[in-house]
C-alpha cells in the first residue's frame, strides 16, 4: 500500500479502524470471518468468531484539510484540487479493483456507470470513512442502494431528503451541516445533487450516512461490547432501512469488499 506523506499521516482515534487495512494472508477466508459469518451469525442467533481480519495498521489519513499550511487564503477550489490529489493513489486502486464485476446491474448500472459512479463519488466516501471510520464500500453501496448514486431524477418523491434518503423528521439539515463541518470545500467537487436543484449537497448527505451509522455501531457496542466494530456497521445498517434492503445491502457490501481484498492481494503477489 503507497505510504502517505509524513504531513498527511495521523494515528487513528481510538475506537476506530484503520483504513483499508488487510493481513499478509487475506482472501476469501478472511471475507467470511469478517463479513460473510458476522452477517449470517445475525440471523441465526449465534456468535461470530471475533476476527482481526479488517484490522491493520496502517493509519487514517484523517487530516480534514488537506493542505500541508492551510490558511485563509486558500481557496475551496485549492482545496478541493489539494485533497483530489492526495486520495488520488486510492482512487484509482478502488476504480482498479471494481473495475470487472457489475455489482449493482439489479438497479439497471452497468459496469461502465458504476466506475462512472465510483470515480465521481469516491472522494465523498473517503471523506466520510476519514472522518467516522466507515468503509468506503459500506457508503458506495449505501448510495447505490439509496438513489442509484445520485441517478434518480426526482428523490424526494419517497418522502426523504438527498443522495442518502435521510428522514428530515428526525434527522434536519442542522445535523447534517454538524456532520459535514470542516468539509464544506468538497461543495466545489463534482457531484449530481446539489442547490439550486436540489435542497442539498450530495457531500453533506453521504457525510450524514457515516455520522449515522458509526453513531449507531457505537451504540449497539455499548449494548454489546463483544461486537466486533464491523458486525456493529453492518447491524447499524438496520437502523437506516427496511430489514430486507438491510441484508441486500450487506450482501453487497461483502461482496464488494472480496473483490477488493482479492484485488489487493493480486497486486501484492502477483
Amino acid at each position: 500500500m503507497l505510504e502517505l506523506p509524513v504531513f498527511l499521516r495521523q494515528k487513528p482515534k481510538r475506537g476506530t479502524s484503520p483504513d483499508n487495512a488487510l493481513p499478509e494472508n487475506a482472501g476469501r477466508r478472511a471475507l467470511l470471518s469478517s463479513v460473510a459469518l458476522p452477517f449470517f451469525s445475525i440471523f441465526l442467533g449465534k456468535r461470530a468468531p471475533r476476527s482481526k481480519s479488517y484490522a491493520g495498521q496502517t493509519p487514517l489519513a484523517s487530516s480534514k484539510n488537506p493542505l500541508e499550511t492551510p490558511s485563509p487564503e486558500h481557496s475551496a477550489e485549492q482545496l478541493v484540487t489539494a485533497y483530489l490529489e492526495r486520495i488520488a493513489d486510492a482512487r484509482q486502486q478502488a476504480l482498479d479493483a471494481t473495475a470487472h464485476t457489475p455489482f449493482f446491474e439489479r438497479f439497471g448500472t452497468s459496469i461502465e456507470a458504476q466506475q462512472d459512479d465510483l470515480k465521481l463519488y469516491f472522494p465523498l466516501y473517503r471523506a466520510a470513512e476519514e472522518t467516522f471510520a466507515v468503509p468506503w464500500e459500506y457508503l458506495w453501496v449505501m448510495h447505490e442502494h439509496e438513489t442509484t448514486a445520485s441517478r434518480h431524477p426526482n428523490p424526494s418523491s419517497s418522502g426523504y431528503v438527498g443522495a442518502m434518503q435521510r428522514s428530515e423528521e428526525f434527522y434536519p439539515q442542522a445535523t447534517v451541516l454538524q456532520a459535514a463541518s470542516g468539509w464544506e470545500f468538497l461543495a466545489n467537487a463534482p457531484q449530481r445533487y446539489m442547490p439550486p436543484g436540489h435542497p442539498t449537497w450530495d457531500y453533506q448527505e453521504i457525510l450524514f450516512a457515516g455520522w449515522k451509522v458509526r453513531k449507531d455501531s457505537k451504540a449497539l457496542r455499548s449494548q454489546n461490547p463483544e461486537m466486533t466494530d464491523l458486525e456493529a456497521l453492518m447491524q447499524a445498517q438496520f437502523r437506516y432501512c427496511a430489514p430486507q434492503n438491510a441484508k441486500l445491502r450487506n450482501t453487497d457490501f461483502a461482496i464488494v469488499r472480496e473483490e477488493v481484498i482479492r484485488w489487493k492481494i493480486s497486486e501484492k503477489t502477483g
